[in-house]
């Protein structure tokens, strides 16, 4: 944090008194900046955004097309049609390719965003589902409902198969492309190793399985009936977070800190904070959200939803919540020695953590009918801190405030006085 690091005035300097606290954590609040809507083709059901982020792409199963959707106007520049009848998008990391998977011609097509399908390849199987490419961008992966994963080398175009069982639809490549993870909608979730593709392990979940997302050593597996199943890959213990709804899909943020979980039956966005599966917000949305692909400029967040039933697709700005009020004083004590007077200060953490680690802390002081010092600045948990300055006098009464500091910027304030004594 830029302001944090600013020295005081010269009238006002600031020192730190030993002493650290730990803040008292509480629920997270995010919350939305607001909804915006674009219509796309006719059922869209999927999206992906490109490699830096300007163009949101989004297959409409029923009208066979790609929409390309400018993610600063927030409109569809173009669409591209010929796609048969698309079920999932996916780009290149390294470039701004995008591979579509249709259902009925069984394919995979490289697109042009430009504006043209520049290849098509004929898939085996009965009918692909959804696709996921690799972290270096050499090998797509396509699940098909027939029950088998397929395996496309982008370099020499040979398609291999592996049987999973059971309708498999979502999966995800882990980072280091070491393994994939299918989610078998029979209730299963299965990892494949990459190189020798060949199946692991497997862990027996629920039904309705929708969806998968992976953080660290986590596979967080989403489900119709509500739950969010949180699969350590290491350990191989399974936590359930029972909390109600239809959820379609499942995004992570990129800390892990929260899901993003588009629910049909709410007609909502819900925001769970992990890793302790609670709820934090449920985002109203004006149509029944079909799946999720979520964006982390900065501090802020951007949520986009495909809605399936109503052909549009929805743009949040989710805003992350800033920390609460230090709860109360410890200390104030103002007093003057000489010609300078010292305040000393202590306070007592805030009871709301927001949604970023403490900072640290800001404080500052004035005299009623006068000017608010510049902001002084403490570093980390410390809660303690001292103002001095010239020109007080034995009697004056002083106006006091500190504000908790994160990532999402200095929080409620704290607010008191004091009155100067010798």
């Amino acid at each position: 944090m830029t302001d944090m690091r600013r020295l005081a005035t010269a009238a006002i300097a600031l020192s730190l008194i030993a002493g650290a606290g730990v803040m008292t954590a509480g629920p997270a609040q995010s919350f939305t900046g607001g909804e915006v809507t674009v219509a796309v083709g006719a059922a869209p059901e999927a999206s992906a955004l490109s490699p830096r982020g300007h163009q949101l792409y989004v297959v409409n199963g029923s009208s066979g097309t790609l929409s390309v959707v400018d993610t600063g106007t927030f409109t569809v520049t173009s669409t591209i049609a010929g796609l048969g009848e698309p079920s999932d998008v996916a780009t290149l990391s390294t470039a701004d390719t995008v591979y579509v998977t249709s259902r009925f011609p069984a394919e995979l097509l490289t697109v042009d965003p430009a504006g043209t399908v520049t290849s098509t390849l004929a898939l085996p199987g009965a009918s692909p589902a959804q696709l996921a490419i690799s972290p270096s961008d050499s090998a797509i992966y396509v699940t098909d409902s027939g029950g088998a994963l397929l395996q496309v080398d982008l370099t020499s175009g040979l398609t291999s198969t592996l049987a999973v069982g059971g309708n498999p639809g979502p999966l995800a490549v882990s980072p280091d492309g070491a393994f994939v993870y299918v989610v078998n909608r029979q209730g299963s979730l299965i990892r494949v190793n990459a190189a020798t593709f060949a199946v692991e392990g497997e862990w027996t979940l629920g039904l309705n399985l929708t969806g998968i997302a992976l953080h660290t050593d986590t596979a967080y597996v989403s489900s119709a009936t509500g739950e969010i199943y949180a699969v350590n890959l290491t350990t191989g213990i399974v936590v359930t977070h029972s909390l109600g709804g239809f959820f379609r899909d499942i995004a992570i943020a990129w800390d892990g800190s929260y899901a993003y979980l588009p629910n049909s039956l709410s007609a909502s966005l819900d925001v769970i904070a992990l890793p302790s599966g609670t709820w934090t917000t449920s985002i109203r949305l004006t149509n029944a959200p079909f799946g999720v692909t979520v964006a982390e400029p900065g501090i802020s967040r951007v949520a986009y939803t495909v809605n399936r039933d109503s052909n549009t697709v929805s743009r949040l700005t989710l805003r992350p919540a800033k920390a609460g009020a230090p709860t109360g004083w410890r200390t104030k004590k103002c007093s003057v020695s000489g010609r300078t007077t010292t305040a000393r200060l202590a306070w007592q953490a805030p009871g709301f953590a927001g949604d970023f680690a403490l900072e640290g802390y800001s404080y500052r002081w004035r005299k009623p009918s006068g000017r608010w010092s510049a902001w002084s600045y403490t570093i980390g948990v410390e809660r303690r801190g001292v103002l001095t300055s010239r020109g007080l006098r034995v009697g004056d009464r002083l106006d006091l405030q500190v504000a908790s500091l994160t990532r999402a910027g200095r929080g409620a304030s704290l607010r008191g006085e004091c009155t100067v004594s010798r």
